[in-house]
C-alpha cells in the first residue's frame, strides 16, 4: 500500500455552522473507506475538499504523490435530451469498448443504448452513471452515495466492482447514510 493523501485536522464552516470538525485521515492506495453519517454530516464536502473543488476553512490536505482521480456525485451529470449511448460517448473517458459492451449487460442497460435518457428510470440512470467504474482506469474514484436509487442486485453488482478496484489496488471512497456491508476503513461523520 501506498500512501496517497494525509488529511490533518480538516474543518469545515458555512457562516457559524461547523460541518467538519478536525478530520484526519491518512488515505492509502488498495484500500476502500466509507463516510458515513446522516444528511448534512459533512460527506459530500469532505469529498469536494479532497478534490480541491473546495477550501477547509482550517486544516491541510498533503497530497504524497500524484494520481488520477474519478469523482461520481449524486447527481447525475448525463443529458436527458440525448440517448444513453450519446451519454456515454461524452462521459466516458479512456476506456475499452469490449468492458463498455460486457458493463451494459451486466447492468441490463445494453438494450437501452438508443433511448433517451429522460426515458430511462431513476435507477438505470444511476447505474448509468456508475459505468467508470467499471470501465475507466484511475487509481481513486470518490463516489458520492453510489447506491442511491438502486435494486439490491445491482447493489451487490456495484459492491463487488468495488472490491475488484482495490483489489487492482485502487482506491475507493464512498459515502453512505448507512453502513454497507463491505471491508473497508470507516469515517463517522
Amino acid at each position: 500500500m501506498t500512501n496517497l493523501l494525509d488529511i490533518q485536522n480538516i474543518s469545515y464552516s458555512i457562516n457559524s455552522e461547523k460541518i467538519l470538525r478536525n478530520v484526519s485521515l491518512k488515505i492509502q492506495s488498495n484500500m476502500m473507506y466509507q463516510f458515513i453519517g446522516g444528511n448534512g454530516a459533512g460527506k459530500t464536502t469532505l469529498l469536494k475538499i479532497i478534490l480541491e473543488i473546495m477550501p477547509p476553512s482550517k486544516g491541510r490536505i498533503f497530497k504524497l504523490q500524484s494520481f488520477s482521480k474519478k469523482y461520481i456525485g449524486h447527481k447525475i451529470p448525463l443529458k436527458n435530451y440525448l440517448t444513453l449511448d450519446e451519454n456515454l460517448k461524452i462521459y466516458l473517458n479512456n476506456f475499452s469498448e469490449t468492458k463498455l459492451i460486457d458493463t451494459l449487460k451486466k447492468l441490463n442497460l445494453y438494450d437501452k443504448r438508443d433511448t433517451k435518457f429522460s426515458s430511462l428510470s431513476y435507477g438505470q440512470q444511476r447505474k448509468a452513471a456508475l459505468i467508470p467504474i467499471f470501465v475507466e482506469t484511475h487509481a481513486m474514484f470518490l463516489l458520492d452515495e453510489p447506491f442511491s436509487g438502486l435494486d439490491n442486485a445491482h447493489i451487490e453488482i456495484i459492491k463487488k466492482e468495488m472490491i475488484s478496484l482495490v483489489g487492482d489496488g485502487k482506491t475507493v471512497i464512498f459515502t453512505s447514510h448507512i453502513p454497507a456491508e463491505l471491508e473497508c476503513e470507516t469515517l463517522r461523520l
